[in-house]
């Protein structure tokens, strides 16, 4: 028993020997250029693999023994080691280093990492620059900005939807936007087509839901290209992930308050196409008033020699007269404050756009609250709201009824106002259509959204090196919609109609994972990530329709002479697992493994569960000894990624079920049902697929990263390769099957691209400062297959021109009535002179540009700041279909030379020999010939835009020493203030009647023009 006292005693004593030779050494870590603590620095105890990180206030607490050494490091600083020796307290402040200047960017589900380390592309925005170009969509601040990535305003009405598509089409007629992330929530950024109208004949385009968030709350934007950068979300971001981090009370330095206002008046003007305006309203040559003999056609005598009664006849521009000068406010509110452990930030914005076109208009009321706490020492809780209440009153586009129509066939000769005759009828230069003053005042689209975006995380850290999130979200908007057609329309519904239009969309996401890391002997790192993902979606869409209106002027559904409805529902619901493991070897090589598998209810079982697997690697050749020390070299990274992921199906593929069923009246009208008491369904034309699988995305990704001359030159240069299959779409079936359609897996899509993003700091002085950033991508996209028997299918347009899919094509090929060639290409001519018509449809035109890129100048020069944006897009074919009607009706600039004419480049198919024969190009040529071959009708969409331009001043802290703000600045900006588009005759090669939501790009035909826009800001801190 003395001996194992004794031994018990030894011990102790040992234990005490041991804990006297370790002490508590607590400090702090500050940036040593102005003091301020640096959150996140690791405190590593050398050759120990252990260490702690500092708080949000730069503190740190760590047990090392007496002979120990600390080495403190943070990204962009430069490290620092201190010896403990006897001391308990360590203060430490860091030199910023210019040699490391590492990035830290959120990637999938909201993960910060360090650039450095990634082994994919990805690039970010700042929210500021946002707020500088003044767009009310804050997609459109993307334009010129991000390589590989499309950017489109697909309408100049207010509240127009933008459309993003990144490194070329994925899938054939799913979704081909990317996935859209808040603060790790997934959120809705889909385009809703008003109705059930086709939106080529009679509805035209509505907003993105992008258009929802407020430009004033965002932090930065990080753009995931490719998929290996967003393998973490799976299925619904085979098109890419834009990550928006907002705003919170971070920022502040010090304790307090700080109160944040901003107030922007914008003027906007129409760019319109050019129009003839030689020759007076009429046909063969005589002049028609308007009034006692009207026509659509311009074809009358020349005006200079034109009188009337003696008197020469006046001239208008109606085009002119109707648009008017747009305007929008803008008014935010932020506060900001932060204490020892909480910081916020709460924002107020109201913005209300009056559109280029009477009685449209678009207001957007926002309300934004960040809060974030530090509830113990291991536990932080991050919380915000986002709620938004918009309305929209628009016009309706395209072919039937847009106020389009006649406005821009309008002859100079005719004044469209007043509207109205004596008797109240319509007044207008051609019988049997509506004034398009008319439009403006008896027809209209009023949408009201309401929105609510809330999202809350938890995360708890039990050890330094162990951490827990918890992360629920959600995405709840309605949408309210009302149009209204009056009595006395000369559209497809010439006794008025009305529809109501009810949208609930619920989105809820819920996110646990957790993260662990390890430092072995302060080479290796790796950090482990497992986790799991519920995400829930709802939407229910009740439209209740009412042709003919028993009462004139009022616009209630219980008005309908024949009233129907209909609902399109679907619930779905996806749940996920996902790991992510990152290796890294003395800042040398950097390995990521993911996997992600996915169980899906839109799939059939069997079919409904998937998985995606990622690898990447990087190689920071920068590290090595021979690079280490250059002073030509700042960084540099390759870096290699192959990734495998999926496209999950949309919902009620796998199963074929009953709609509602209507009968055309053989006018572009319907007869609606229940009709004389009886209801009708009918089972839906096409099949459903019980077997279906989801799609796959293979793609392969290289890239390097190089920084020079102390950072001073950045190059990014990036390959990918990307093969989509297994592809879901509805290909024609036989008759025979009873059906006119089937639901596949079946095709393949083949992306390749080259992606080159250059920074640089060419001058920078005590005063005056000069960034270029420049973007350039070219992406290649072919269709190779698509199912057996089938080799083109139709996503816009009419039969006949139309947007078709065509294997061993691009995507968004144009097919149409052509003229004929011979084997080398050459117009067969026939012996009159006229190119002789093919005798069926061909390929005319493919939408994809060939390249598209960006140049960003930034001037500094003491208090003044001065951005330019000029972006363009090269190729890429449009299909205007308003040259068909303004040719024929010889209003277009191109029926101005009707008395010259013309030589055809071809062979004479009698002889074989060159056409040499003159035609004239008059009103016969454009009537009868020049209209009826849609391939005339195909126009080169390349530009290039002065995109935005802003000068700044930014008054200094001596002129505001006497005034209670702490910060101002005045800004004058102005966007799209010029535009070459050499072979486009249309407003804007960017816009396109099917708006944002549609694959069916490149098909331009009677949508509102663009805008350029000028700018007034006033922001104040107080």
């Amino acid at each position: 028993m003395k001996r194992g006292l004794l031994l018990w005693l030894l011990m102790a004593i040992s234990v005490v020997h041991a804990y006297a030779q370790t002490r508590t050494i607590t400090g702090k870590v500050t940036d040593a250029k102005d003091g301020s603590a640096i959150p996140g620095v690791s405190v590593a105890i050398k050759g120990t693999g252990k260490g702690a990180l500092t708080n949000a206030d730069g503190s740190y607490k760590i047990e090392v023994a007496n002979n120990g050494v600390l080495v403190f490091s943070f990204i962009g600083f430069s490290g620092k080691e201190v010896s403990v020796g006897n001391e308990s307290l360590i203060n430490v402040s860091l030199s910023v280093d210019n040699k490391d200047l590492s990035e830290v960017v959120v990637t999938a589900l909201g993960i910060k990492r360090e650039k450095r380390t990634l082994g994919y592309t990805t690039q970010e925005v700042k929210g500021d620059e946002l707020v500088k170009s003044k767009e009310v969509n804050f997609l459109n601040g993307l334009q010129g900005r991000v390589a590989g990535v499309q950017v489109s305003n697909t309408s100049g009405m207010p509240g127009g939807g933008s459309r993003i598509v990144i490194r070329g089409a994925s899938t054939l007629t799913g979704n081909n936007q990317p996935l859209f992330v808040v603060d790790g929530n997934p959120i809705d950024n889909n385009q809703i087509g008003a109705g059930d109208d086709d939106p080529i004949l009679f509805g035209g385009s509505t907003a993105n839901r992008g258009i929802d968030i407020d430009p004033n709350i965002i932090e930065t934007i990080n753009i995931l290209r490719g998929a290996s950068a967003t393998a973490l979300y799976g299925s619904r971001a085979a098109g890419g992930a834009i990550i928006i981090t907002t705003k919170s009370g971070q920022g502040l330095k010090k304790k307090g308050i700080s109160i944040t206002a901003s107030s922007s008046i914008n003027f906007d003007q129409a760019i319109l196409p050019e129009f003839q305006t030689k020759y007076a309203q009429g046909t063969g040559g005589a002049y028609y008033d308007g009034i006692a003999k009207r026509t659509s056609y311009s074809w009358g005598p020349l005006i200079d020699t034109l009188k009337v009664n003696g008197a020469k006849v006046k001239t208008y521009d109606p085009r002119k007269d109707f648009f008017k000068t747009g305007t929008t406010l803008d008014n935010s509110l932020s506060l900001t404050g932060a204490t020892d452990k909480s910081n916020y930030l709460i924002s107020v914005s109201s913005l209300k756009q009056d559109g280029i076109v009477p009685h449209t208009d678009f207001a957007r009321n926002s309300f934004y609250v960040n809060f974030s706490s530090k509830l113990t020492d291991k536990l932080t809780v991050n919380s915000s709201l986002n709620f938004v209440d918009s309305r929209n009153n628009r016009l309706s586009e395209g072919n039937d009824n847009s106020y389009l129509a006649r406005l821009y066939g309008a002859p100079i000769t005719y004044n469209l106002k007043p509207d109205l005759n004596p008797n109240g009828s319509q007044r207008m230069y051609r019988a049997a259509t509506n004034n398009p003053y008319w439009i403006t005042e008896n027809t209209g689209l009023d949408i009201g959204v309401q929105r609510f975006i809330p999202n809350v995380s938890f995360v708890y850290t039990p050890s330094n090196w162990l951490t827990f999130t918890e992360r629920l979200g959600a995405d709840v908007y309605t949408d309210s919609r009302k149009f209204h057609e009056a009595i006395g329309s000369f559209s497809s519904y010439t006794n008025g109609r009305v529809f109501e239009e009810a949208i609930n969309n619920r989105q809820f996401n819920h996110d646990f994972f957790a993260q662990a890391r390890k430092s072995f002997d302060n080479k290796l790192d790796l950090t482990v990530m497992v986790g799991n993902n519920i995400i829930s979606e709802y939407y229910k869409d009740l439209l209740t329709k009412g042709n003919g209106l028993s009462v004139a002027d009022f616009y209630d559904i219980s008005n309908g002479v024949s009233i129907s409805s209909r609902t399109n529902f679907f619930s779905r619901r996806r749940v996920s697992v996902y790991a992510q493991a990152i290796l890294e070897y003395n800042r040398l090589l950097s390995l990521t493994i993911t996997g992600r598998n996915d169980w899906t209810s839109s799939l059939p079982p069997g079919n409904n569960s998937y998985f995606y697997p990622s690898v990447t690697s990087a190689f920071i050749f920068s590290e090595l000894p021979a690079f280490k020390d250059s002073k030509l070299l700042s960084f540099g990274k390759l870096r290699v990624a192959y990734t495998a992921i999926g496209n999950d199906a949309g919902p009620f593929k796998t199963s074929t079920g009953f709609y509602k069923s209507s009968v055309a009246d053989a006018l572009r009208g319907e007869i609606l049902v229940p009709f004389d008491g009886t209801n009708a369904f009918a089972l839906n034309n096409v099949a459903g697929n019980p077997n279906l699988k989801p799609e796959s995305i293979k793609e392969f990704e290289t890239g390097l990263e190089t920084k020079w001359f102390n950072n001073r030159i950045s190059l990014e240069v990036n390959y990918y390769d990307k093969t989509s299959t297994n592809l879901i779409f509805t290909p024609t079936v036989s008759a025979g099957s009873g059906f006119n359609a089937a639901v596949v897996n079946a095709g393949k899509i083949k992306n390749t691209g080259v992606e080159v993003t250059l920074n640089a700091t060419p001058v920078s002085t005590k005063n005056f400062h000069w960034n270029i950033g420049v973007n350039w991508s070219k992406n290649t996209g072919k269709i190779i297959d698509l199912a057996p028997g089938i080799n083109a299918i139709q996503i816009g347009g009419f039969t006949s021109p139309g947007i078709y899919l065509v294997k061993g094509q691009p995507y968004g090929t144009i097919q149409g009535t052509r003229y004929a060639r011979d084997a080398n290409g050459k117009l067969l001519i026939d012996d009159s002179g006229y190119p002789i018509p093919d005798a069926a449809d061909g390929n005319i035109g493919n939408v994809m540009p060939r390249w598209i890129g960006g140049v960003t100048n930034t001037f500094s020069y003491k208090n003044f700041d001065l951005s330019v944006t000029v972006d363009g897009r090269f190729g890429g074919d449009i299909m205007n279909f308003d040259k068909y009607y303004l040719s024929a009706w010889g209003v277009s600039k191109n029926t101005e030379d009707r008395e010259g004419t013309k030589v055809y480049d071809g062979i004479r198919q009698s002889d074989g020999k060159p056409n040499t024969t003159a035609i004239k190009t008059d009103q016969g040529y454009f009537t009868n010939f020049f209209t009826n071959t849609f391939e005339n009708l195909v126009e080169d969409g390349t530009f290039v835009k002065l995109r935005n331009v802003t000068l700044a001043y930014n008054f200094s802290p001596k002129r505001l020493a006497h005034t209670p703000f702490k910060a101002a600045t005045f800004s004058l900006a102005g966007r799209n203030l010029w535009m070459y588009a050499p072979n486009f005759t249309g407003s804007d090669p960017e816009l396109s009647v099917y708006g944002s939501g549609s694959n069916s790009q490149g098909f331009y035909h009677r949508v509102t023009p663009s805008t350029k826009s000028f700018n007034a800001t006033l922001k104040l801190t107080f």
